[in-house]
């Protein structure tokens, strides 16, 4: 399932027991388990949300890098985030937590659901 963040820019990165990607068209994506960050000449790399400097690494390689695709897992709950300069984000499920979620400006919302699968809230009410 395609997830509607592209072609939006990383514009913040915060912890907060998790990792908290502040999207240009006011979107978030929220991380709370670990996942990988792959860029182009460096090995991949596990990032843990609760660890103190993860912000300090997803700021450096993320800060301003525009979203080209993210593609949830619909059956197991995974997420694939592809950015520009070759960087991408992989998150898998958690069989305990909701391992990442995405909420919209307009109140949408889908959250990857402990153990697999996807839950999809639509916009707000005007």
């Amino acid at each position: 399932m395609r997830i509607d963040i592209d072609p939006q820019v990383v514009e913040s990165v915060s912890r907060e027991y998790a990792v908290v990607l502040g999207l240009s068209g006011g979107s978030a994506l929220r991380i709370e388990t670990l996942f990988e960050l792959s860029e182009p000449g460096c090995a991949p790399i596990v990032i843990d949300p609760e660890s103190p400097d993860a912000d300090r690494k997803l700021e450096r390689a993320l800060l301003g890098r525009t979203v080209i695709r993210a593609i949830a897992g619909t059956s197991d709950g995974s997420l694939a985030m592809t950015l520009d300069g070759e960087t991408s984000l992989r998150v898998p499920s958690d069989s305990d937590f909701e391992a990442w979620s995405v909420t919209h400006s307009d109140g949408r919302l889908v959250v990857a659901l402990p153990g697999g699968g996807l839950a999809r809230w639509g916009p707000r009410p005007s």
